[in-house]
């Protein structure tokens, strides 16, 4: 990515190479490719995690760093350590918030979050220990969490196109949510195992029977089910009808089926 690949040397030690084989004056325990913002998250023989720009010029020094996403990264300062609730020590982190000029714009609260993702469209999805079990909420660049008046989410995809596929502690099925937290759909299943975001304006759901259906950047869905489905990918869909046959869906302002294979 971004010209360059990442090679080992006989020393064990990382670093990344550009198409003229030119070798960058780095060398590090890991290497993580280039983000679209054009920094790489390093690893140093130390433990330290660094960024690198695409010069070799390295920046900060971090417990750990996320690649960079939305033009904000994730990273921990340092821990710290506290009593647990039965009397054991344990290390935890702070993560913070740094924007390209390696500033921290935002501060998570403390000792909250088992697992903090990546950022979408000015949201990032995190991951919480609620009484006996775990929940999520949406924080912000500032590291603020979202109040979208919803409980204990269950993430089924970040924000595209101003829209989020999630579940909560009162549902039995996921449905689109947009940033001020309003649900603008019925109720779906998540399809396990699937690339669940939206490929030419739709998005792949499982119906509450057990079917296939499509729905689009506004959570209304094309008004058809099917009883297997595929992704779009230049504009045709693939799906199994109910007798069996498999036929396309095209998208052409709204979907027809069409040439039965």
């Amino acid at each position: 990515m971004n010209g360059f690949a990442r090679v080992m040397r006989d020393d064990d030690s990382i670093t990344f190479i550009d198409t003229d084989g030119n070798e960058m004056n780095i060398s590090k325990k890991k290497l993580y490719n280039f983000s679209a913002e054009g920094f790489a998250v390093t690893q140093d023989f130390s433990g330290k995690y660094t960024y690198v720009d695409t010069k070799g010029h390295e920046y900060g020094q971090f417990d750990y760093a996320k690649s960079f996403s939305d033009d904000v990264a994730i990273v921990v300062t340092h821990h710290r350590n506290i009593i647990d609730w039965d009397g054991s020590g344990k290390s935890v982190p702070e993560y913070a918030i740094i924007n390209k000029k390696f500033e921290i714009v935002g501060i998570l609260e403390f000792n909250r979050y088992i697992s903090v993702g990546d950022f979408y469209e000015g949201f990032a999805f995190c991951v919480y220990n609620e009484g006996n079990g775990m929940g999520g909420v949406f924080i912000d660049k500032k590291g603020n969490e979202c109040n979208m008046g919803l409980t204990g989410l269950s993430l089924g995809s970040n924000f595209q196109n101003g829209l989020a596929f999630v579940s909560d502690y009162y549902s039995d099925g996921y449905y689109f949510i947009n940033t001020d937290g309003k649900k603008v759909s019925k109720k779906y299943k998540l399809i396990r195992g699937l690339d669940n975001q939206f490929y030419d304006g739709m998005f792949l759901v499982g119906t509450m029977d057990n079917r296939r259906t499509y729905v689009d950047k506004t959570g209304k869905d094309i008004g058809k089910s099917f009883k297997y489905g595929c992704q779009f990918t230049n504009g045709f869909a693939t799906v199994q009808l109910d007798n069996d046959k498999w036929s396309y869906i095209i998208l052409k302002g709204n979907w027809y089926l069409e040439n039965i294979l």
